[in-house]
């Protein structure tokens, strides 16, 4: 299997596992959750590359990161495989920014300071000179919050921060799209929304009549509709 194979498998297996863990978590009272795989993956791949023995191996388990791909030089594979997700485009705004904050003195190995920057294309913050842990966590959120298009501004909470936080790895994702067929603001409606145990919610719901690709979920007893970003196929 090629590597660049190996790596989306990876990555398409601890979706689901997540997405599952997500549910069985919430059990029968479940909530509308919206979270990036691919941010939560990039940044534990980040943290086994400064880790060792069973922690490693746990992480390496968890991502279902396959022992072919181990063999090789996986950080530099797996960081190249992540950018091309986020290919620069005019109609799409897609971005992915990595960065260490060093909240603690400490010394930081030399090899995984070289995976971060190198292969994640990760930033280094030296952080410990701030007079206290609660500038050190708004500081921390400030960087989120400019990194994020001013949408996340409380990603560390109030007393995350304290004395035995060393380092602190974070990673922000921002999407921004346009849909290729609009949805016309006039067309919007309220009606009944089916949520998964079967009660219904009043919502307000959109409207927009086109051709899309349509799929029937019998399995699910639903069925589901692809909706294309401007300069997207």
């Amino acid at each position: 299997m090629a590597t660049e194979n190996m790596i989306k498998q990876s990555l398409s297996q601890f979706t689901v596992d997540f997405y599952d863990k997500i549910i069985a978590a919430q059990g029968d009272s479940l909530k509308n959750v919206f979270v990036s795989p691919l941010s939560i993956y990039t940044a534990m791949v980040m943290t086994m590359a400064g880790t060792d023995g069973k922690t490693r191996k746990e992480i390496e388990s968890t991502l279902r990161i396959p022992k072919q791909l181990l063999a090789t030089c996986p950080h530099k594979q797996i960081g190249t495989t992540v950018q091309q997700f986020f290919k620069p485009s005019e109609s799409v705004q897609l971005s992915l920014a990595n960065r260490l904050f060093v909240v603690q003195p400490a010394t930081i190995v030399e090899r995984f300071k070289q995976i971060l920057t190198k292969d994640y294309n990760a930033s280094i913050e030296q952080i410990c000179s701030l007079p206290s842990d609660e500038a050190k966590r708004q500081h921390i959120n400030k960087w989120t919050w400019e990194n994020t298009g001013q949408k996340i501004t409380e990603l560390v909470p109030t007393n995350a921060i304290d004395e035995d936080t060393v380092l602190a790895l974070v990673n922000a994702l921002y999407f921004k799209g346009m849909w290729k067929n609009q949805f016309d603001k006039q067309r919007t409606f309220r009606g009944d929304f089916t949520c998964f145990g079967g009660e219904k919610m009043d919502i307000m719901m959109m409207h927009v009549e086109a051709r899309f690709p349509y799929e029937e979920l019998t399995d699910w007893s639903a069925q589901a509709v692809r909706l294309p970003f401007k300069g997207t196929e």
